[in-house]
């Protein structure tokens, strides 16, 4: 089954409120930055992990790259601010 409702929260009978989104936006940024190593790497998940000797994700699909991108973005259009400087 490619989607498994027990998996995921339901959704809400809620209007949509633009600064309940930019607070999330802004919640899963720090905890990003908090969780971000001094050299651009996440560790693995620990379903991903095959050993414990995996090298921290480095690589376009599974790292740094894409989210770095994206948190660069999101400052861009001043959905949040940034304690990093992703481009260093």
């Amino acid at each position: 089954m490619l989607f498994e409702p027990d998996r995921h929260e339901p959704l809400l009978d809620s209007a949509w409120d633009a600064e309940r989104a930019h607070a999330a936006i802004r919640t899963i940024v720090a905890d990003m930055e908090d969780d971000l190593g001094a050299d651009a790497t996440w560790p693995w998940h620990p379903l991903d992990r095959e050993s414990e000797m995996e090298p921290r994700h480095k690589s376009m699909y599974l790292g740094a790259s894409g989210v770095l991108w994206a948190t660069w973005y999101l400052r861009q259009v001043g959905a949040t601010a940034l304690r990093i400087e992703p481009r260093a």
